[in-house]
């Protein structure tokens, strides 16, 4: 295992627990502008652990596209993921286009 998500034991400190928060807020912020833009989809089921969870592994799967904008990164993490019994937790919005997101 490697990427984003991983950290080795012993390593937290302050720095490490800051980024964690800012990772967090952006995340949140991201994820809740685009719900309320109409790009996403967004359940009232699903929350703030579950986006950022679903966008660390599709960060440490895609390390090629690190490159790109980090609201593109989430948003491309977010789009079309299945949640429990295979129904959608975000999914794009049937009524706007997302602008080749």
């Amino acid at each position: 295992m490697g990427g984003f998500q991983e950290t080795s034991a012993g390593t937290i400190d302050a720095v490490f627990v800051e980024k964690g928060f800012i990772y967090m807020g952006f995340v949140a912020a991201a994820t809740r502008i685009m719900g309320d833009a109409q790009w996403l989809d967004i359940p009232r089921t699903s929350n703030l652990t579950q986006w950022a969870a679903i966008v660390g592994k599709y960060l440490d799967a895609n390390p090629e596209q690190w490159n790109l904008n980090a609201e593109v990164l989430v948003y491309r993490a977010l789009h079309g993921v299945a949640g429990e019994e295979g129904r959608t937790l975000v999914a794009p919005h049937r009524t706007r286009t997302t602008w080749g997101l």
